[in-house]
């Protein structure tokens, strides 16, 4: 779960869920689902991890994560767990 500092920009999503290029990791994507909840805040499913992922790519799309918190892990729902 993301908090953004700002709104997405029209057309922001459609980037996110296609892929941004990243070197050296290829192309990086919210490979299964974008969730928007509010105009700043999201669910992004991954299935890889890269180091700083989300944040590199709200970064290439113009924005800055003010807040994530890591709802899930593969089939684990990690509920109240810190």
């Amino acid at each position: 779960r993301v908090q953004l500092a700002w709104p997405l920009y029209d057309g922001a999503e459609t980037h996110l869920l296609e892929g941004i290029l990243f070197q050296p990791e290829g192309k990086l994507a919210a490979a299964e689902s974008l969730i928007v909840h509010s105009e700043t805040e999201l669910t992004m499913t991954l299935t890889t991890g890269y180091n700083r992922q989300v944040r590199r790519m709200l970064e290439a799309v113009r924005n800055r994560v003010d807040g994530l918190k890591r709802v899930k892990f593969g089939p684990i729902g990690l509920g109240e767990l810190k």
